[in-house]
């Protein structure tokens, strides 16, 4: 993951609704419908829908259509990218302060 990839990531994360959200879906099995979504999250629908394209764009969430529902869950993969990211970046700030 590049710096400029991981800054799309923080950047769409840096919002409480939408960090809350990511948290959610972590703590719940990884899989909410947007409904459930709604009643936790302190916004209207329109600006919920915001929130999850914004994270759907920096590929943080995906979705599946249930129905009428939408299912969002988190992407793992990306996940797991960002966390590597992070870790390597911790592991070269230690190098430095050497």
């Amino acid at each position: 993951m590049t710096k400029e990839e991981a800054s799309v990531v923080f950047k769409a994360l840096g919002e409480p609704n939408r960090l809350k959200i990511v948290k959610m879906l972590l703590n719940n099995d990884d899989e909410l419908c947007a409904c459930k979504l709604l009643g936790a999250v302190d916004c209207k629908q329109a600006t919920l829908s915001h929130h999850l394209s914004v994270l759907k764009e920096c590929k943080l969430l995906e979705s599946r259509k249930s129905g009428k529902n939408i299912i969002y869950c988190i992407n793992k993969k990306l996940l797991d990218e960002v966390n590597d990211f992070m870790r390597d970046s911790c592991e070269e700030c230690r190098r430095l302060d050497e």
